[in-house]
């Protein structure tokens, strides 16, 4: 083996950084020289107890650096070491010991597992710190560490795997992750899951800090995210319902999203991702690079990735084999089937481990060599269905009845074995249920020989199963239905699981009781305990958000441990409020109001919904009540369309900001005869059509007018003879503040002809023509809005720039440069949200013009204050070097494109060094008057606003042509 072994490699970051953190665990901070010495502590006693190469030595700790001392020392002794949870049910531990058969064990310091001994085991703990220079060699072949899983015969079973594996692994990770000595990355899972030895093993090796946080037992998600930024941790992962739960937190608290900001790195696996996780995660943390992981235990960690780039669609890939390593599909008979047909996925190569400890027949039955095209090779069979397209892998479901409970793997025969071990009880059968929280959650139905109440049957399987296998709803049935061969009928116990225990109707439950249920399923009484009754971490949070959002009373997760019965929690909320709360007045503020009929959902629609500000006002109209926002989108199909707005949103951060079960779409083009709408979709729109807003326009300053004629003018006569065909359909029309000419008009006067011939540009006149066009129908009666906007530009809650606003790219110009014109220039400076909430909420009054541009001009110097104060450093200079600073930058050939875009522009002007690129942008000088209300555009302000503005100051820009002042 050429490479350096795992412990030779964190040997070498040892030497290299003695005194840097390696480990911050519950109890303290340890450095490289002090773990070294806690390692060399535990493999002196590992020699002098005779332990051999590939002893099977547990190690029963609840985590935190002594466990990872244990792990390296058995690394340097090359003995085989397996992580048993030191909480894990007392029956369980003492099974899994007697199944390994070992006589030594690792543990901690200052744990008491005697209540797990059993006889002739040797205790092994940490002492005073020595260093030990003796070690014994490994090959790639060595039997280095073990897991434990849930099995299908009903006992856990171990895994082992070996040093290749994980070697081949770390080599991975460093290969494609930037993480440098000092970074820490968060250990988020479970010391007794094997995505610990990356999140440990791994950054010691390169000189970084591991930080385990202390475990509860109950997931705290606000302490998890005071973690990560109290330590400024760069990376950790996820199970995709945890990360549901953590997005859901920052729902109701957005202004937490800002204490995750060095994370750079999240990895989800375990269980299946979704595109709308996917998108809340970039509507949330649109800086975090999120990487999609899947491997088995059978094989060393992870060999599967995607790292998702914003292509995915509906259908999320697991991913590519990772290198050194293979996937292949395979039919019925073991052999390779086709790309794009669905089989059995198996995986091989360097990550391929060695199959089950003691448990030989188990081994060979998934352990095959199957003949590939590069000769025999041997392979695990993951019980995975999958599909292989585009070279990337895709899950399609099960062949078994193993499932995952928040990312936990779980065999359903081990739950049912250990619950028919009870003397009462005759048969017993589980079943998963797809929760109305997208979850998955267990089942249970039995017959017994008397009656069994579920707290019974929890406190049975408490010593006996980790929580996660432990079914939240036990029913009681006189017989199960069976097949014509004799079998329980699974198809019957689903069907009476869907139908009968999540309904959330037939309960007469109320308030905190029907909060509880209709998150869980489960029906408490007043003095139940919520997790003896089988209350998961999960919803556990979901519970306190529903709390904090009904009460306005902050109640964590702890204290939901503290106070875990309904009358707890009332007495709780009546400390903080001072108010009688109980059971059945939770939702006494809506008990009294009166139902109405159901009314039709009215249908609003946007065009222009992809660009700028047509975003923002999807972000505001999808928050209205009883709406459907009808989008209209050129696509070939409803799919696509849906996946451009969704795409849009996460560019412009706005999709958590979007309410996307009032968002549908409509297929259209303006460049085509009546707008490309079929005339099914026109009938179904013309039904309850009740408002269109127009933002859509092509932007372009140098086609002439007649090259803009049809789309900026003909349809939006064409989309206004459709609203005027709906009685009492009102029409919004987005145009611009270039319609105003030279002869003192206002932002907000009428237009007329005789400006045509004035505008500076064919889009200045299309602009204008379209507004004379709607100013003719709405002589007519037809109710006609035309709202001008300014200059629309980032605000601090909306800091992602226009990329095709001459601002912008002035601005980063400037930025690149470092140095900006000494002149008095300014602009009227409108931030896209309030134009658009303006234009969503404001009452127009029955006027046809409304002008929306800021009447407070902004000065460049403020701008470059801003600027300055996010990073950038821009110095005053006379307009003369300004300008051979921007013609050096382009002649010299390495300018960026939007430095080329505003020489153009220059050129185009012909002004040379008299340039006024600001006040070009709009012409309004002194001709806006009061105009809509808008925050104050203070420098604290810019500098929030314009953060995007200087980070992208090196992202490629549009072309000149494409170019909007809008």
């Amino acid at each position: 083996m050429d490479q350096k072994s795992i412990f030779e490699q964190f040997i070498v970051s040892a030497g290299k950084y003695p005194d840097a953190i390696a480990i911050v665990d519950s109890k303290s901070s340890i450095t490289y020289s002090q773990l070294l010495g806690k390692i060399g502590s535990i493999s002196i006693q590992l020699y002098e107890f005779g332990c051999r190469r590939e002893e099977i030595v547990p190690i029963i700790s609840s985590g935190g650096a002594d466990m990872v001392a244990g792990m390296f020392a058995c690394l340097q002794v090359a003995a085989t070491f397996v992580p048993i949870d030191i909480s894990s049910p007392s029956e369980r531990t003492v099974q899994m010991l007697e199944d390994l058969g070992s006589r030594i064990v690792l543990t901690d310091a200052t744990s008491n597992i005697d209540h797990v001994l059993i006889s002739g085991l040797n205790i092994i703990r940490p002492k005073s710190n020595v260093v030990c220079d003796r070690k014994r060699l490994l090959s790639d072949d060595s039997i280095i560490y073990g897991f434990f899983t849930s099995g299908s015969t009903g006992k856990p079973k171990c895994c082992l795997n070996t040093h290749l594996g994980l070697v081949n692994r770390f080599e991975f990770n460093t290969s494609v992750k930037m993480l440098n000595v000092g970074d820490s990355i968060l250990q988020n899972s479970k010391h007794t899951f094997d995505p610990v030895l990356w999140q440990t093993l791994w950054p010691l090796t390169l000189g970084a800090t591991v930080v385990i946080p202390e475990r509860s037992g109950l997931l705290d998600i606000e302490k998890t995210i005071d973690t990560i930024s109290h330590f400024n941790v760069v990376m950790t992962d996820i199970v995709p319902s945890v990360l549901t739960v953590l997005l859901d937190y920052l729902e109701h608290h957005p202004d937490k999203a800002s204490k995750l900001e060095s994370l750079m790195e999240l990895f989800v696996g375990g269980e299946e991702a979704s595109i709308q996780l996917l998108e809340r995660v970039r509507g949330f943390l649109p800086w975090v690079r999120l990487t999609n992981t899947y491997g088995p235990t059978e094989a060393a960690i992870g060999m599967v990735y995607h790292h998702f780039d914003g292509t995915e669609t509906s259908d999320i890939p697991l991913g590519k084999p990772i290198p050194g390593t293979i996937a292949v599909v395979l039919n019925q008979e073991f052999k390779p089937v086709e790309d794009g047909e669905i089989g059995q996925l198996a995986i091989g190569g360097a990550c391929l481990g060695k199959g089950y400890y003691n448990d030989y027949s188990k081994t060979a039955s998934v352990f095959k060599s199957i003949e590939l095209t590069n000769g025999v090779k041997t392979v695990f069979l993951t019980g995975d269905r999958a599909v292989i397209q585009n070279e990337r892998i895709y899950f399609r479901g099960r062949t078994d009845k193993q499932v995952k409970i928040q990312g936990v793997r779980v065999e359903l025969k081990e739950i049912e074995s250990t619950f028919e071990e009870h003397p009462e009880i005759i048969q017993f059968r589980v079943v998963p249920v797809f929760q109305h929280n997208k979850e998955t959650t267990l089942v249970s139905f039995f017959t017994a020989h008397t009656g069994l109440t579920s707290k019974n049957l929890r406190l049975f399987a408490k010593d006996r199963l980790p929580r996660e296998f432990i079914p939240r709803v036990f029913n009681q049935v006189s017989e199960f239905v069976t097949t014509t061969s004799g079998k329980i009928d699974r198809s019957v116990i689903r069907r009476m699981a869907d139908e009968a225990t999540f309904d959330r109707v037939k309960s007469n439950v109320k308030g905190l009781q029907e909060l509880v249920q209709n998150l869980t399923g489960i029906l408490v009484q007043v003095g139940e305990n919520l997790f003896e009754a089988g209350l998961d971490s999960l919803n556990a949070i979901r519970l306190s958000l529903k709390i904090e959002e009904n009460f306005s009373v902050k109640m964590s997760t702890s204290h939901l441990y503290e106070n875990p019965t309904i009358e707890a929690i009332q007495n709780f909320l009546q400390n903080k409020t001072g108010q009688n709360v109980n059971e059945y007045s939770v939702f006494s503020k809506w008990q009294d109001i009166k139902i109405s009929p159901k009314k039709i959902r009215e249908k609003v629609l946007l065009t222009g919904a992809t660009g700028y500000l047509g975003a923002q006002l999807l972000s505001y109209l999808s928050k209205e009540d009883g709406i459907d926002v009808i989008c209209f989108i050129r696509s070939s199909n409803e799919a696509q369309a849906m996946s451009k707005l969704h795409k849009v949103a996460l560019k412009f951060s706005l999709h958590n900001r979007i309410n996307w079960d009032n968002v549908k779409t409509i297929l259209g083009d303006f460049t085509l005869p009546g707008l490309g709408i079929s005339e099914r979709d026109r009938d179904w729109l013309l039904s309850t059509l009740t408002r269109v807003y127009n933002a859509a326009a092509e932007v372009n300053f140098v086609k002439p007018f007649y090259m803009l004629e049809r789309t900026n003018v003909h349809a939006v006569v064409e989309l206004a003879e459709i609203a005027a065909s709906v009685p009492d359909c009102q029409f919004y029309h987005i145009s611009s503040t270039t319609v105003i000419g030279g002869n003192g008009t206002y932002v907000d006067t009428p237009p007329t002809a005789r400006d045509f011939g004035s505008m500076s540009s064919g889009y200045a006149q299309s602009k204008l023509a379209a507004e004379l066009a709607l100013q003719s129908i709405s002589c007519n009666g037809f109710p006609v809005t035309i709202y001008r906007v300014g200059e629309l530009m980032p605000s601090p809650t909306s800091s992602i720039p226009n990329s095709k606003s001459i601002v912008v790219c002035y601005l980063r110009t400037l930025a690149h440069i470092g140095i900006f014109p000494d002149d008095l220039d300014s602009l009227d400076y409108s931030p896209v949200d309030a134009a658009a909430k303006q234009i969503v909420h404001r009452n127009s009054d029955n006027k046809l013009v409304v002008g929306l541009a800021n009447q407070n001009r902004t000065s460049l110097f403020n701008i470059v204050e801003g600027l300055n104060q996010s990073g950038a450093n821009i110095v005053s200079a006379p307009k003369s070097h300004v300008f051979e600073a921007i013609r050096l930058s382009v002649s010299e050939g390495l300018a960026p494109e939007y430095v080329s875009i505003i020489w153009s522009l220059i050129r185009n002007l012909g002004a040379d060094n008299h340039w006024p690129i600001l006040s070009y942008s709009n012409k309004l000088s002194e001709l806006i008057g009061p105009s809509g209300e808008w925050p104050e555009v203070s420098v604290n302000y810019l500098s929030q606003g314009l953060r995007h503005i200087y980070e992208a100051r090196t992202s490629k820009a549009p072309t000149y042509a494409s170019l909007s002042c809008e």
